[in-house]
């Protein structure tokens, strides 16, 4: 039998995220999804199809950010909504890492920005015997750390690009980007998939320290990763934190 197709026009803002998309699409298309089933129904997630490649797109980039990556490729995409059953893998499984060893001012630093994170958190299953912190890879070389109240995250993208964001859970299995920025590493990241780096934990870290300077001079705008009371300080600082590890060879 074959594939169904079925056309419909939809405008969407660039600024909507990928999983809005998604939402949009499922009611467009009149598809019943049961969001309290988690992985253990089917699920639906947004792909994006180049030169015969497909690729599941992250829930929190944003279609502007996607159209932006792939403009230099002259090969049209396709943006295609994907049913995945249970047992098919969705996203790159998540590979937990030993918490390294941290010195007293970045675990101070990470416990305050937790604290900052409490005010977006809109879950409710954070409980006394969770660690305090976690620290995984997963897929090529994105890397998270896993806050009781949040997650601070750094995520490959094409050209050599890396994304670093600052989310908060949404619900039990969604979270909702507080603020994200797309750099230009002067060295491309690491590729190793089993360990994490010196080097890659401290630009995490150091981009939490620049969230969490910024949000103590000044309230803080949740709209999907886009404000800050002062972005283009927290730019300065990333651009000076990247320059900083250019130098420093990975461990």
């Amino acid at each position: 039998m074959g594939q169904e197709r079925i056309d419909k026009i939809i405008a969407i803002p660039s600024s909507s995220s990928v999983s809005e998309c998604t939402k949009i699409a499922l009611d467009k298309f009149h598809l019943a999804y049961d969001r309290t089933e988690g992985d253990k129904g089917n699920r639906y997630r947004m792909t994006l199809v180049l030169s015969g490649k497909e690729k599941v797109l992250p829930d929190t980039m944003s279609l502007g950010d996607v159209i932006r990556d792939h403009a230099s490729l002259l090969t049209p995409g396709q943006f295609i909504l994907r049913q995945f059953g249970a047992s098919a893998p969705v996203v790159p499984k998540r590979k937990t890492t030993p918490v390294p060893i941290l010195d007293p001012d970045t675990a101070r630093m990470l416990q305050k920005l937790d604290s900052a994170l409490m005010a977006f958190d809109e879950s409710s299953d954070v409980g006394p015997s969770r660690p305090w912190m976690e620290v995984a890879r997963y897929g090529d070389n994105d890397i998270d750390i896993i806050l009781p109240h949040g997650v601070l995250r750094s995520t490959n993208l094409p050209n050599q690009q890396m994304q670093y964001a600052l989310m908060a859970p949404k619900g039990a299995n969604d979270f909702s980007t507080i603020l994200k920025k797309v750099v230009q590493p002067s060295q491309p990241p690491s590729r190793a998939l089993d360990t994490i780096s010196d080097i890659e934990l401290a630009a995490l870290v150091k981009y939490g320290r620049a969230y969490l300077d910024t949000h103590e001079r000044g309230p803080v705008l949740q709209q999907d990763g886009a404000n800050l009371s002062s972005l283009e300080d927290l730019q300065n600082e990333l651009q000076r934190i990247m320059a900083a590890h250019a130098h420093v060879n990975p461990i």
